[in-house]
């Protein structure tokens, strides 16, 4: 599959367009074809350099947190989505163990990390980060 992968963080010249194998998924994953991805800060500060979650030992780094789409395969276990089900992506991967995801709010997950991989052909996700679209 193809993927606008950033090979250099050096702003939009380091973007290249490289080739990854078909993802599959495991337990709890749904494999997402990605219909739309946008571009958003958060994208633009890795690519500048500028975001302490991803640096050049990352590289070449797939990124792309707003995800739209259709499940393409789901793995063991999975419910609530199916293939072919359009869905959008909650890019927020929460631990589920500290005390706001207990409690609430989770989007304030004392251990969070955000999805990426969007800017791809095809998205491996953790399947209960999707939301299914009417």
């Amino acid at each position: 599959m193809r993927t606008a992968a950033f090979a250099e963080l050096t702003g939009p010249d380091g973007v290249e367009v490289l080739e990854r194998p078909d993802p599959d998924p495991d337990a709890g994953e749904a494999v997402v074809n990605v219909e739309a991805c946008s571009i958003n800060r958060h994208d633009l500060w890795i690519l500048q350099g500028d975001s302490a979650m991803v640096d050049a030992s990352d590289l070449p780094f797939v990124s792309g947190l707003d995800v739209a789409g259709t499940v393409r395969a789901v793995g063991d276990g999975v419910t609530g989505v199916e293939p072919g089900d359009r869905v959008v992506l909650c890019p927020n991967e929460t631990c589920g163990t500290c005390r706001f995801c207990r409690e609430g709010p989770e989007n304030l997950c004392e251990n969070f990390s955000l999805y990426h991989g969007g800017l791809a052909e095809r998205a491996l996700v953790a399947a209960d980060r999707l939301v299914s679209l009417p």
